[in-house]
């Protein structure tokens, strides 16, 4: 039997129907989200998901302010203090001097000045000490080497008696003020003989003694020879080889470089 046109009618109308809903729900589908929008608080990442803003980040670009002693370096003395000290200052690292030129040079407190060899090097080593009465003073601390490795020591500050020796006999001699000279001369300490070119003084029976000091000046001056060669003592085995040393170029050019010193009137506690 063949429909009737109000059944076809009503099946075309369902179909239509039908599709366009279809096509509604197509269209629709791409500007769907695809999960629910997050709301303020859904927002924030995990800390783990996202690095701290610089705006908050803890500072790295110094200390706190209660961990300033790892990076800041506290003066030497406390202005305060600069009288007397408990602690024993660290001294600052030697500076080197070295001219093409013959040349002046003067302590740092202005204690002594010597004239040094053109191409000598002047290591100076000077720094603030504490004193046996507890004060913060400077000593000054010298080394001048010539290229060919003779080295003059020089120290001003506080000294101590460096004993008495068996026997004894000068050398040669220049006088550099009224009591005060280079001396060359040998000792000996039972069976070592030693060889000494020093600024020194002389005691009442001529011996020489290897500390200069300016009267009405709490303060020491020592100026003597270490030759390379020989190492710091200068031991010899008999007296004749350290005469001969004494009297050899080596040890006569010490001895004009250390006859140029001129020890200056500083007070003890004077500072650079």
């Amino acid at each position: 039997m063949r429909p009737s046109i109000t059944r076809r009618a009503g099946a075309t109308l369902a179909i239509l129907t039908t599709a366009a809903l279809l096509a509604a729900c197509a269209q629709a589908a791409p500007q769907a989200p695809a999960a629910p929008t997050p709301t303020a608080a859904e927002q924030t990442p995990s800390a783990e998901q996202t690095p701290t803003p610089s705006a908050t980040a803890e500072p790295t670009a110094a200390p706190p302010a209660d961990d300033e002693s790892v990076t800041v370096t506290p003066p030497a003395s406390d202005p305060a203090d600069a009288g007397e000290s408990d602690e024993v200052v660290t001294p600052e690292p030697p500076t080197m001097l070295i001219e093409d030129e013959p040349w002046v040079f003067e302590t740092q407190n202005g204690t002594m000045r010597i004239d040094v060899p053109a191409e000598w090097t002047v290591t100076d080593s000077s720094a603030e000490v504490v004193n046996h009465d507890g004060r913060v003073q400077w000593d000054n601390g010298l080394r001048l080497e010539s290229p060919e490795g003779l080295a003059l020591h020089y120290y001003d500050g506080y000294g101590s008696d460096v004993g008495v020796v068996s026997e004894w006999s000068i050398v040669d001699r220049i006088e550099v003020a009224e009591g005060i000279e280079v001396i060359a001369w040998w000792d000996q300490w039972d069976a070592e003989v030693g060889a000494v070119l020093a600024l020194a003084s002389t005691t009442e029976d001529g011996r020489p003694y290897p500390h200069a000091q300016l009267d009405g000046v709490n303060r020491n001056h020592q100026a003597w020879l270490i030759d390379s060669e020989l190492g710091p003592h200068m031991r010899f085995d008999s007296t004749a080889e350290a005469e001969a040393f004494l009297r050899g170029d080596r040890a006569q050019e010490a001895m004009q470089v250390l006859s140029t010193i001129e020890l200056l009137p500083v007070d003890q506690y004077a500072m650079p």
